[in-house]
């Protein structure tokens, strides 16, 4: 980005130094180009060489300049000393009347004059730091300084702003890189977003929905909520359906990003506490009840146990007998086969004795063929067993059965493929990925989210 020619500080009380002009001093405040990215270095009476802008530059770039290193401008805190430059200051916020009041954000011009209060561009002794707040407002910039600062990956950094920002501020009240103003609409009726290009307003319009908005109508309620929500659904699909590149529209999906993020909490804070008697109800019910039904549960468990160590043995008892009586029919009936086969046998050797007595035969009868005995096949069904029943229905038993595992690997190897195994493999991947391990057959993919 190249600034524009306009000067960094404006305002009816300011005035240019004698041996400087207009646009050398615009020189020195502009200071780099987007080709070369050169900072001009500003000469001090000692001969040294300091960019007094060289903080607000690197804010720019979302760069830190250690406070250590700042222009000694006043009394420095934990965030420096206040710093030339455009930077955006925090107002408001906090709570009201038990509801949370949203921040709102000022432009802030930071300089440097001498003792004849006139603006220069070198640090010197006898020189002083003055502020600006929105387009005349002077303000004490050692007191503004602590809220011209912003967070960025969780390191407060200098909330710089640019020329243009400031210009589009003091144009219309409002920040070009702010999300779309959604108008707040009845329930139910549509919305439409403002458009792209529409012209700035000189104030935000009236009747507006914002972060912390609060109406009359319990903004906080089911209805309310959800017509924000739909509201912001409409404006979403809006803003989207255009294509979406560049500076400010990254600007404004972070900013829009903020306030979905607001209104997320505000959902949650509304259902925990329209839920939080009720919950709270129910921890003490539960509180209450738990002895009674963890003893229950102990109790019926131990009588389980003991139900079930009984009639398997029950069970086990009579089933012996079973299988007991099944083998005696079966040996009854083998020996019946063999008795019977035994008298048949014997009846056929009569037989051929009286016909070769007959036919005047007397060789030896040969040895017949022992008899196969072909013993009957009982089936013997498993016992079933049921007690009790004296005021209902009777117990029984039944087979649980479960995997007793010798072999994980081949175990897992079959189970490779379930889904649910996918699913737990993907989560102990995952883990080990966010700490820069990649497990074997897996690689880590990186990707930018909203942080």
């Amino acid at each position: 980005m190249r600034f524009q020619a306009a000067p960094l500080l404006s305002g009816a009380a300011m005035r240019w130094p004698n041996d400087l002009s207009r646009g050398a001093f615009v020189s020195v405040v502009r200071g780099y180009s987007d080709a070369d990215q050169i900072i001009r270095p500003v000469v001090l009476d000692q001969g040294k060489t300091m960019d007094i802008y060289r903080v607000w530059r690197a804010a720019l770039r979302n760069e830190i300049v250690p406070a250590s290193e700042h222009i000694p401008t006043g009394v420095g805190g934990v965030d420096g000393h206040p710093q030339p430059g455009i930077y955006k200051r925090r107002e408001g916020g906090g709570y009201e009347d038990g509801k949370k009041v949203p921040h709102s954000y000022v432009p802030v011009r930071i300089y440097v004059v001498d003792a004849e209060d006139t603006p220069v561009h070198t640090w010197t002794e006898g020189c002083k730091i003055k502020a600006i707040q929105g387009a005349d407002t002077e303000v004490d910039a050692l007191k503004v300084w602590g809220r011209c600062q912003t967070k960025i990956d969780g390191k407060l950094i200098p909330a710089a702003i640019t020329k243009e920002m400031n210009a589009a501020w003091l144009a219309s009240g409002a920040w070009p890189d702010e999300s779309p103003r959604i108008e707040r609409q009845p329930v139910g009726a549509p919305v439409l977003p403002d458009r792209d290009d529409a012209p700035p307003a000189s104030a935000p319009p009236a009747g507006t929905v914002g972060i912390g908005h609060n109406s009359e109508e319990d903004p906080e309620g089911i209805e309310a909520l959800q017509a924000l929500l739909d509201q912001q659904r409409s404006a979403i699909d809006a803003w989207l359906g255009q294509e979406r590149a560049g500076e400010t529209a990254a600007n404004q999906a972070g900013n829009w990003l903020k306030e979905l993020r607001t209104i997320e909490a505000r959902v949650t804070a509304a259902y925990e506490t329209e839920a939080a008697p009720i919950n709270a109800k129910l921890v003490a019910i539960r509180n209450l009840w738990r002895p009674l039904r963890t003893t229950a549960e102990a109790l019926k468990d131990r009588m389980s146990k003991a139900y079930a160590q009984i009639a398997s043995a029950e069970k086990a008892r009579l089933q012996k007998i079973a299988d007991d009586k099944a083998r005696a029919l079966a040996e009854q009936a083998r020996a019946k086969a063999a008795a019977d086969a035994a008298a048949k046998q014997e009846a056929e050797r009569n037989q051929r004795a009286q016909a070769a007595q007959e036919r005047g035969d007397t060789s030896p009868e040969p040895v017949p063929p022992p008899v196969v005995i072909q013993a009957p096949t009982i089936v013997v069904e498993p016992v079933r067993v049921a007690y009790g029943g004296a005021s209902g229905s009777k117990i029984g038993l039944k087979t649980k059965r479960s995997a007793v595992i010798t072999d994980w690997a081949a175990a897992a190897q079959h189970y490779a493929n379930a889904q649910k195994v996918r699913e737990a493999v993907q989560k102990l991947a995952d883990a080990d990925a966010r700490n820069g391990i990649a497990c074997p057959g897996a690689t880590i993919a990186s990707q930018e989210v909203a942080a």
